[in-house]
């Protein structure tokens, strides 16, 4: 049935249109609750993932491209000592600590133990 003013109007003996409303209300505060939910362990999930499967990057046997390996940081560990124990001879270190930087977005001041970095290695290695 249609109302003057152009909407539907229900009729249900059991329900005043009151309270109709407030259900209806009430029904699209818990779907809005539940997306919310469902959109917060959506994201802690990605979050979890990222931080606890650490960035592996191998070349493919027999490719010219660089070399990466996972290393994970020790107690102590500097990134000098990690530049310096993965550099090729005569690299300078300190433009091998600047690519460790750059590859995994970070800042040498900002390392800390169980962190796992990518640092390119010789084929060598």
């Amino acid at each position: 049935m249609y109302s003057h003013s152009g909407t539907i109007a229900i009729k249900n003996p059991g329900i005043s249109t009151k309270h109709a409303g407030r259900e209806l209300t009430s029904v699209r505060r818990q779907i809005r609750l539940l997306t919310a939910m469902t959109i917060v362990v959506f994201t802690v999930v990605i979050i979890l993932s990222a931080i606890l499967s650490p960035k592996i990057t191998f070349a493919k046997s027999g490719s010219a491209g660089p070399v990466y390996e996972s290393v994970r940081i020790e107690t102590g560990d500097t990134m000098w000592d990690i530049a310096s124990r993965y550099a090729e001879p005569g690299t300078d270190i300190r433009s091998l600590i600047r690519q460790i930087e750059e590859l995994n977005h970070i800042s040498a001041d900002f390392i800390y133990d169980g962190q796992y970095l990518i640092v390119p290695v010789s084929s060598g290695s």
